[in-house]
Parts: C-alpha cells; structure tokens; sequence
C-alpha cells in the first residue's frame, strides 16, 4: 500500500511546491477602455463610486 501511496503523494503535492515560486500575476484586459474613460483620472460621465473607496486599500498613491 505505501508502494502506490507515495507516489501519489508526490504527485499531488509536486504542483503546489512549487507554485509558491512563481510571481502572482494578473492581467485584465478591456477593449477600448483608456485613462480618460475612468472616473479616478476625471472622468465625470463614468462614476465608480462603489471601488473608488478601495483605492488606498490597494496601494499607495503618488
């Protein structure tokens, strides 16, 4: 029984070791979507009142 458990284990476990290693990265892509079409660069027609108090949560500003 342990001859089949072991490697079973390795392999279940194998993906998620090295994981870790690799950089968290997200990419979101929108079409025809520019700065000017967002409400945090002044856009006063798109409002998003609902993520803007986010914001600091998400990373210093500059």
């Amino acid at each position: 029984m342990m001859k089949t458990f072991a490697p079973i284990l390795l392999v279940v476990l194998a993906p998620t070791a090295s994981a870790a290693e690799r950089p968290n990265i997200l990419r979101i892509m929108a079409d025809d979507l520019g700065a000017e079409n967002l409400a945090c660069y002044g856009n006063s027609v798109y409002s998003t009142r609902i993520l803007t108090p986010l914001l600091p949560r998400c990373g210093p500003t500059s």
